[in-house]
């Protein structure tokens, strides 16, 4: 992956890592390592991240148009 870092806004090369944990009901959950930060986050059956702890949270809602 490649990512545009602070201050000198420079793209540059990011080493990730991803272990799958677990895998339930279109659900996954990985521990994630990027240099000295770890986590574990949990995606939807599409890939998208739900949550990352300490980081955020996805937030659902549902639009409805009622005109």
């Amino acid at each position: 992956m490649r990512g545009i870092w602070r201050p000198d806004l420079a793209w540059k090369k990011v080493k990730q890592r991803y272990l799958l944990l677990e895998e339930a009901a279109g659900r996954r959950k990985f521990h994630y390592k990027n240099g000295n930060f770890e986590t574990n986050i949990e995606v939807d059956a599409d890939g998208f991240v739900l949550r990352c702890p300490g980081i955020f949270t996805r937030i659902f809602f549902v639009w409805r148009d009622n005109g």
